[in-house]
């Protein structure tokens, strides 16, 4: 699928709600019906046994049950936004196959977990992979795998930035920053696939929450696709 988008004038905007839904299943769709109506293309959970995490007590209320998974896909196929989810572990990786997702995601710490990452090369599944940790240059010789930049840092200022020129293979940003500026010369630079972390609101912060202070509030959704879409539009027109 993102080779289909790599060869357009296309963007491809993803939406990561954990851990702002704080667990609900009302917030988890309140704030995938924002991402929708403000032309996110997809939005993304993360899924994992709460003590196999760092701070895994503190994690308990972010477990997803089976039926708040069941009711989440429901809805995002009801309101028509793609829907995926990181997993941690390679027993969820059935998962995958379960929920029909368009393509798997991997945060970047998950690149060390051998036994997952051997799933995926096996399934020939679409996935995206962030690089923030670990080189993953290996890993983008498979066909159906696609890599993200990534400063793996809670939060990231834009200090923190960096940039490597994108190419067929790593394309685009997965944004952990205060702000949007880097997704904005990302975009200016040719990335086409963005990822950021969305909240509610920016003033409730649990303690598990805290890194996360560069996710994006609502409100400020608003330009954001239109911004990130004309930047890559003027870059594949020039290139």
């Amino acid at each position: 699928m993102f080779d289909e988008i790599i060869n357009s004038q296309k963007i491809y905007l993803i939406g990561e709600l954990h851990p702002q839904h704080q667990g609900e299943l009302s917030v988890a769709k309140h704030m995938a019906l924002n991402c929708k109506i403000h032309g996110f293309d997809c939005v993304k959970l993360q899924i994992y046994d709460a003590h196999t995490m760092p701070k895994g007590d503190l994690k308990q209320y972010l477990e997803i049950s089976s039926y708040w998974l069941d009711e989440f896909a429901r809805y995002c196929e009801k309101i028509e936004i793609d829907f995926t989810f990181s997993i941690f572990d390679e027993k969820y990786f059935s998962l995958y196959d379960e929920y029909s997702v368009p393509f798997i995601k991997v945060a970047s710490r998950s690149v060390s977990n051998k036994a997952l990452i051997n799933k995926i090369i096996s399934a020939g599944r679409p996935t995206l992979i962030s690089n923030g940790m670990f080189e993953i240059d290996e890993l983008l010789k498979c066909e159906h795998i696609w890599g993200l930049q990534c400063v793996s840092k809670y939060p990231s200022f834009l200090g923190d930035f960096t940039w490597k020129p994108v190419n067929n293979k790593v394309v685009g940003y997965s944004c952990h920053h205060h702000g949007i500026e880097p997704m904005i010369y990302a975009a200016a630079h040719g990335a086409c696939v963005f990822e950021k972390h969305i909240t509610p609101q920016k003033g409730f912060q649990c303690e598990t929450e805290q890194a996360h202070l560069g996710s994006l509030q609502i409100s400020e959704l608003a330009d954001l696709r239109s911004q990130l879409t004309i930047l890559r539009r003027m870059y594949a027109q020039n290139h």
